[in-house]
């Protein structure tokens, strides 16, 4: 029986656009941040009140819990990383690397490493262990917008501005998928490492045969740019995020659309900014310029 994304809770609170929504530190809470430049905990119970965990330097593009050192890292529009200790309470540093804004920060297990994302063009990877920045690495002339691992394999992919897709190995040599119509803003690998889905400002979705560089299928998704890409826990779904206001539940088998979600159907009335899949609750958390943050979860049909 197929399912269906229902709306379990809405977290309002921020006084600006949502431009990230996070893992929290811990099981059962979720982090955001945007233009207001405050990172609020938030509880997905519900019962506790929402706590403004840091605040930034600037308008919040991106955020990273790193659990195993109690650190929290946020990436702001000025092009600055904030370092927080949230054990002691404080900065510990404050990166100024990027010559603009930082889109998207991954931890990389297979490195222990720290990668921001920099709309500069500008990659810098950073030792999660001592905090020293290991390489600058200059992509693109345009915008970085999101770094993902490939499952099973030491080798990352970067959505770019520019219309390519840039597959980056352990040793950060390069190589270019085939360059797209129009910017790519966002990269999901199927939990099997088989295929790559990426999205568009053009807001077409592109199945990738990522191991033979090979684009198999180009599907119309949205009707304004698509900003996320998401599996579920089993991959046997993948949900789309767009500036059109809507949230989509796709097969990831089919790549059929199985739900749409909009403001008429409980979703945000405004452009839908960023989304992840929490593995502890099961529950897709977005978020959007409405200032609200969004939780669902699946029901039978």
């Amino acid at each position: 029986m197929d399912k269906k994304l229902i709306r379990h809770a809405a977290f309002s609170g921020h006084q600006g656009a949502v431009y990230c929504v996070a893992p929290a530190m811990q099981d059962g809470f979720f982090l955001s941040g945007g233009s207001d430049t405050n990172v609020v905990e938030w509880d997905l119970s519900e019962k506790a009140n929402p706590r403004i965990a840091a605040r930034s330097a600037g308008v919040i593009y991106s955020l990273l819990a790193l659990r195993e050192k109690s650190l929290l890292f946020i990436g702001n529009n000025q092009g600055g990383i904030h370092v927080v200790d949230l054990l002691e309470k404080k900065e510990i540093h404050y990166w100024m690397t990027h010559q603009s804004g930082v889109f998207d920060l991954k931890w990389m297990p297979h490195s222990n490493e720290i990668w921001a994302a920099g709309a500069d063009g500008v990659l810098s990877i950073w030792n999660a262990e001592t905090l020293e920045n290991k390489a600058l690495l200059k992509i693109s002339d345009q915008k970085i917008r999101k770094i993902e691992m490939a499952p099973h394999h030491s080798i990352a992919a970067l959505a770019c501005s520019d219309g390519c897709i840039y597959l980056l190995n352990e040793n950060h040599s390069l190589e270019t998928l085939n360059p797209q119509a129009d910017a790519v803003n966002a990269i999901a690998f199927s939990p099997n490492g088989n295929y790559l889905l990426s999205g568009t400002k053009n807001a077409h979705l592109q199945v990738w045969d990522w191991p033979n560089r090979k684009c198999m299928e180009q599907i119309p998704a949205h009707n304004f740019a698509l900003y996320g890409i998401q599996f579920t826990g089993d991959g046997r779904h993948f949900i789309t995020i767009s500036r059109d206001k809507t949230i989509k539940l796709w097969d990831a088998e089919t790549f059929s659309v199985l739900q749409r979600i909009d403001k008429e159907t409980g979703g945000h009335i405004n452009s839908v900014n960023s989304g992840f899949w929490d593995e502890h609750s099961g529950m897709f958390i977005s978020g959007s310029d409405d200032r609200s943050a969004i939780a669902w979860k699946f029901e039978k049909k």
